[in-house]
């Protein structure tokens, strides 16, 4: 016994479907837009806009009349370029530091710090001689 063919319109429901379900992932591959590259980091468009909703709340509480919109005007032509230093000094700071060294030794200097004198010389007699 031969099966019956599928009506036309299923044929085309079926491709329709199998059409939609292969673009959908080709769509969601898109997650961020990127508004600066600085060498290997971005800058994302949601960091950009988070970075901008938090200065100019920070401005429109410390200013009013002419003042506030000298100080509009002056964040939003220097936010990106701001934004843009910082990671260059972050790079520079990472490859004339070793980032993981210079974090243990605060949070060894730290706890040194909590502990009684006599503790920290016997730390450091322990060292000599060890």
């Amino acid at each position: 016994m031969i099966p019956a063919p599928l009506p036309r319109t299923a044929v085309t429901g079926l491709l329709l479907a199998a059409l939609v379900a292969w673009m959908v992932p080709a769509r969601a591959a898109i997650v961020e837009e990127i508004v600066a590259k600085v060498n290997n980091r971005i800058i994302s468009k949601s960091e950009f806009e988070e970075r901008s909703t938090y200065i100019l709340k920070q401005i429109y509480q410390q200013y009013s009349g002419d003042e506030l919109d000298r100080q509009l005007r002056d964040a939003q032509e220097s936010m990106l370029s701001n934004m843009i230093t910082e990671l260059l000094l972050l790079d520079r700071a990472e490859s004339l530091l070793d980032l993981s060294k210079v974090r243990k030794n605060l949070v060894d200097d730290s706890a040194s710090s909590r502990t009684s004198p006599a503790t920290t010389t016997w730390r450091r007699c322990s060292r000599t001689r060890g």
